[in-house]
């Protein structure tokens, strides 16, 4: 009896959080649905859905969300053609500390026509610092290092496969949220990635966002957001930047 006592102790006290430690928080869903809109010698339509799920354990944070987004263009007397189709889905797993700097592990593999990438899968692990963690405001920077594996797009069926690319990448990654009243937010991030053995080679993904809710349930979010990759013209791509503005409705579950 005393040792399924001690057992269930050890369990209950691995589940718990620590002493002095917040309680975990719910779980977090959000879901996105937005469209970008222009109109002239070119009509063009894009979309974009996004879904994140946050939940935080007495000593994990697990971070998980996946994106894709598709775009049209249409010119008078010609079919429409696709200017943007892409997709990501990225899992992270920092460890939460009293003194703020988290390590963590991460994964993810994303696609893009626009940037002429089939599949590129990052694997690596890091330190994230949270310098502001409040309920109005929060600001994290992470640190890291991924091994990135790359297989480019191929141009046409009669081409060769390229070679695949990989190589080594540094990371830094800045996410900051400020909420402005009871209704309004404000949110930046950025993520900057370069070669490790050449700085010329680098990534970045940044997004800035209004968000004004509208109830408990559903917000209406304005962002722009920007992708930029050093290596997308050698790839085949027409523009190494891919950016857009996007109007999304969002709806978020609190359990």
């Amino acid at each position: 009896m005393r040792a399924a006592i001690a057992a269930a102790a050890v369990l209950a006290a691995a589940a718990g959080p620590l002493v002095g430690q917040e309680p975990p928080r719910r779980w977090l869903y959000d879901g996105e649905v937005g469209a970008s809109l222009s109109f002239g010698a070119t009509d063009q339509v894009a979309f974009t859905v996004r879904s994140a799920v946050d939940r935080r354990l007495p000593r994990v944070d697990l971070l998980s969300k996946w994106a894709f987004d598709y775009g049209e263009a249409a010119e008078p007397g010609k079919e429409a053609r696709v200017t943007k189709r892409s997709w990501g889905v990225q899992v992270r797993a920092p460890i939460r500390t009293r003194s703020g700097f988290d390590p963590f592990v991460s994964l993810g593999g994303s696609g893009s026509f626009q940037q002429a990438v089939d599949l590129r899968v990052t694997l690596g692990g890091g330190v994230r610092f949270r310098p502001l963690d409040g309920e109005r405001t929060e600001l994290s920077v992470a640190l890291s290092g991924l091994y990135e594996r790359t297989e480019p797009r191929r141009s046409g069926p009669e081409v060769a496969d390229p070679a695949v690319e990989e190589l080594g990448r540094l990371a830094a990654d800045l996410s900051f949220r400020r909420r402005m009243g009871e209704r309004t937010e404000l949110s930046l991030s950025a993520l900057y990635k370069p070669d490790a053995a050449d700085f010329a080679d680098f990534t970045v993904e940044s997004e800035t966002a209004l968000t004004f809710a509208l109830n408990g349930f559903t917000s209406l979010k304005f962002s722009l957001a920007d992708r930029y990759d050093s290596r997308a013209t050698a790839r085949g791509a027409t523009s190494n930047n891919d950016g857009r503005f996007y109007v999304s409705l969002i709806a978020s579950n609190r359990d």
